[in-house]
C-alpha cells in the first residue's frame, strides 16, 4: 500500500488477531516497523481500539489491501478463509473460516466456521449453519458446540464451552432456540464405588424461549447407554438469570469422571418483541 499525501507512515502487515503494523523510513531511508497513533491508522481506513490498529477486514475490501506485504488470503491462511462477499471479520479474531455471504466473526472469536448467509459466530472452535436472506429482519442459523467439564462429587456441576471455566451459549433477547445436547461422562480415577471406563451417555433435548429478557424452558432427557457402576449420575439443562443456557452433570462421590457435551443449537433471533 502507498503512502498517503501527507502521511510518513503506511500499511506493511496484518498480523495474528487483524493487527496492523505499520513502517516509515527511518534517518538512514530505510522502512522500519512501526506503530501507528489513532489518527495515522484511522487515515488508512482501519480501526482503532485499545492503543492498537486493527483491520476488520470485510470481504468486499480485500482488494483494497491485496497490495500489504504478508497479508495473506485463503486456504491455510493464518488469519481467515473467505468465499463470498459483504463478510466480516472483526477485532482479535485469528483462524476463522467463512463460505456465504453478509456473515460475521464477532470480537474475540477463533477458530469457527461459518457457511450461509447473514449468521453469525460468537463463540470459538463453533461451527455455524446459517439460512436467511439478506433482506430478513430475524435471524435463522444452527451452531455446533463442544462442552466439557471434570467432576470428583455427587455435587450439580455446569459444562462449559470448551471446558473454558467461563463460557456459555447466551439467549439473545426475544429469540427462540432448540437444543440437543449428547451428553456421555466416564469414570477415569477416584477411590469410590466404580472402575476407570465405567460410562453413561444421554440425550437431553428442548426449547427455550426469550421474552424480552425472561427466559422459559422446555425439556426432556433419554437414556442412551450405561455401562459398569454409574449410579445416580445424571445430567439436565436449565436457563440462568442472565439467559445462558446450562448443560448441568451429576456424577459420585470421590470419583473422577470426565464429561464431554456436544451441544447443537437451532436459533431464531425473530426481530420483534415476543413480550
Amino acid at each position: 500500500m502507498d503512502f498517503k499525501i501527507g502521511q510518513s507512515v503506511k500499511p506493511k502487515k496484518i498480523v495474528v488477531g487483524g493487527v496492523v503494523i505499520f513502517e516509515e523510513y527511518d534517518a538512514a531511508k530505510i522502512l522500519i516497523e512501526v506503530i501507528p497513533t489513532q489518527s495515522q491508522c484511522e487515515i488508512y481506513g482501519f480501526d482503532y481500539r485499545d492503543s492498537t490498529c486493527f483491520s476488520n477486514i470485510k470481504s468486499t475490501e480485500i482488494n483494497d489491501y491485496n497490495d500489504i506485504n504478508d497479508f495473506i488470503i485463503g486456504t491455510n491462511s493464518g488469519y481467515f478463509n473467505i468465499i463470498g462477499v459483504n463478510n466480516e471479520i472483526k477485532h482479535k479474531c485469528f483462524a476463522n473460516s467463512i463460505i456465504g455471504n453478509n456473515n460475521v466473526v464477532s470480537d474475540y472469536t477463533n477458530n469457527t466456521t461459518i457457511s450461509g448467509t447473514k449468521g453469525e459466530a460468537n463463540y470459538n472452535n463453533s461451527q455455524v449453519l446459517a439460512g436467511n436472506q439478506i433482506a430478513d429482519l430475524e435471524t435463522r442459523q444452527s451452531t455446533m458446540l463442544l462442552a466439557g467439564v471434570d467432576t470428583a462429587s455427587a455435587a450439580w456441576t455446569i459444562s462449559y464451552l470448551n471446558n473454558d471455566g467461563a463460557t456459555l451459549f447466551n439467549i439473545k433477547d426475544n429469540s427462540i432456540i432448540s437444543f440437543t445436547a449428547f451428553v456421555t461422562g466416564v469414570i477415569v480415577g477416584g477411590t469410590g464405588a466404580g472402575n476407570n471406563g465405567d460410562f453413561k451417555s444421554w440425550i437431553e433435548r428442548g426449547t427455550v424461549v426469550n421474552r424480552a429478557g425472561t427466559s422459559a424452558i422446555s425439556r426432556t432427557r433419554q437414556n442412551i447407554a450405561t455401562n459398569g457402576t454409574t449410579s445416580g449420575w445424571n445430567t439436565q439443562a436449565d436457563v440462568s438469570a442472565i439467559n445462558d443456557l446450562r448443560i448441568k452433570v451429576k456424577g459420585a462421590a470421590n470419583k473422577d469422571i470426565k464429561w464431554i457435551i456436544k451441544l447443537e443449537v437451532i436459533e431464531m433471533r425473530t426481530g420483534v418483541d415476543l413480550s
